[in-house]
C-alpha cells in the first residue's frame, strides 16, 4: 500500500514537487528526483517513483575510445562509431594469427620486405655479437701481451767482441790491446784510462800513455769515440785538443796527411806554452784523426819543442807504426 502523498514524505530526502507539476514528472524513476520543481505536492517517495526498480542495475558508462590520432575528440557519435575494446585479459587468449572482431585487419606481408626485415636484424644481432667479442678480447688479448705469450722475446746473441792482436813488439816496448786498438808503447811508461766529457756533451774515452811525470812531460793519448761523419771529423781536431790541453788558444801550425800501416791519417801540428815552475816551456802537439769502421780516433802526441823530434823519432812513430784495429 502507497504511502499518502505528503510534503514531509520527501522532504527528507531534498525533493521538492509542486501540485501543479506533478502531472508532468517523467517516466524514468531516475529522472524524478531532478525534475520535481516543488517538494509541497510530493506525498510519498513511493508514489514519485514507478512501482518497482528495473531487474537489472545499470551498467557503468564505457569510456570513450580515443581517436587514431590520439587526441580526444569528445564526441560521442565518434566514440560509439569505433569497435570495442577487448580487454587485457582476453587479448592473452586470441589465437595466433587469425583476426578476430574488434581487432584492426592485418596487413600482408609481402616477402621482400619480410626477407629485408629478417636480414636487417641479423645483421644488428651479428654486430652486437661481434662487439661484445672485442670487448671481452681486449682483456685478454693485454693480459697475453704481459705475460709475453703472444710475442714472445726473441733473444738475440751477439757476436762476442774479441781483443784486437798485439803487433810485434821492439825491445823495450809492451803491448796493450782492446776490442778497438791495440799498440805498442814504452814499458817503462804509465798507462791511464778516463773519460772526457766534450763541451758538445759527447765523451771521449781516454787511455793516456805518460812518459817522466809532469805538466811538460812527453805522452801520447789515444782518444775514441763514435764515428764523426768524414766530412766533419777535421773540424772537429781543434775543439778536441784545445778541450784535451786545456787551453782555447791553440791553433794549427801546420796540416798534412800521412800514412802509418797503410792507414792515412789527417795530421795537425800546434805549439802550445805552459808554465814549469819558475820556468816556462813550450811543447809541440801533433794531433792525428782517422775514422774507422764505427769509430773515430784522436792521436794526441806531445812533447817539449826543443825535445820533440828525438822523442817523435825514437817513440812516437813506432807508437803510430804499431797501431792496430778490428777488421772490417
Amino acid at each position: 500500500m502507497r504511502s499518502p502523498r505528503t510534503s514531509g514524505s520527501l522532504d527528507q530526502f531534498g525533493v521538492a514537487v509542486s501540485p501543479e507539476g506533478w502531472d508532468d514528472i517523467p517516466s524514468r524513476w531516475d529522472e524524478g528526483l531532478r525534475y520535481a520543481p516543488d517538494a509541497d505536492m510530493v506525498e510519498s517517495w513511493d508514489d514519485l517513483l514507478p512501482a518497482g526498480p528495473p531487474a537489472q542495475p545499470l551498467e557503468p558508462a564505457q569510456p570513450m575510445g580515443r581517436p587514431d590520432n590520439g587526441v580526444s575528440s569528445g564526441s560521442l557519435s565518434g566514440a560509439r562509431n569505433r569497435a570495442p575494446m577487448v580487454p587485457l585479459e582476453d587479448m592473452a587468449r586470441l589465437p595466433v594469427g587469425q583476426w578476430v572482431p574488434g581487432m584492426p585487419i592485418p596487413r600482408p606481408i609481402s616477402r621482400t620486405r619480410a626477407v629485408a626485415v629478417a636480414a636487417g636484424r641479423l645483421t644488428s644481432n651479428t654486430m652486437l655479437i661481434s662487439l661484445i667479442l672485442l670487448i671481452l678480447a681486449i682483456p685478454v688479448y693485454m693480459g697475453i701481451t704481459k705475460l709475453g705469450l703472444l710475442n714472445p722475446k726473441t733473444t738475440t746473441t751477439a757476436a762476442p767482441r774479441t781483443l784486437v792482436p798485439t803487433p810485434a813488439l821492439a825491445k823495450g816496448f809492451t803491448g796493450f790491446q782492446t776490442t778497438e786498438f791495440a799498440m805498442a808503447y814504452p814499458a817503462a811508461w804509465q798507462l791511464t784510462a778516463t773519460d772526457a766529457p766534450l763541451n758538445s756533451g759527447e765523451v771521449l774515452h781516454l787511455e793516456r800513455f805518460t812518459g817522466v811525470p809532469g805538466p811538460a812531460d812527453t805522452s801520447l793519448t789515444v782518444a775514441t769515440i763514435a764515428a764523426y761523419p768524414a766530412d766533419l771529423l777535421e773540424s772537429r781536431m781543434d775543439p778536441i785538443a784545445r778541450q784535451l790541453r786545456a787551453d782555447q788558444t791553440l791553433s794549427a801550425t801546420a796540416e798534412r796527411t800521412v800514412t802509418y800501416n797503410g792507414i792515412r791519417w789527417t795530421e795537425k801540428d800546434y805549439q802550445q806554452t805552459v808554465v814549469k815552475g819558475n820556468a816556462t816551456v813550450t811543447l809541440t802537439l801533433r794531433v792525428l784523426a782517422i775514422d774507422k769502421a764505427a769509430t773515430s780516433y784522436f792521436v794526441i802526441a806531445v812533447a817539449p819543442s826543443s825535445a820533440f823530434a828525438s822523442a817523435n823519432a825514437d817513440t812516437f812513430e813506432p807508437i803510430l807504426a804499431s797501431l792496430r784495429f778490428p777488421k772490417g
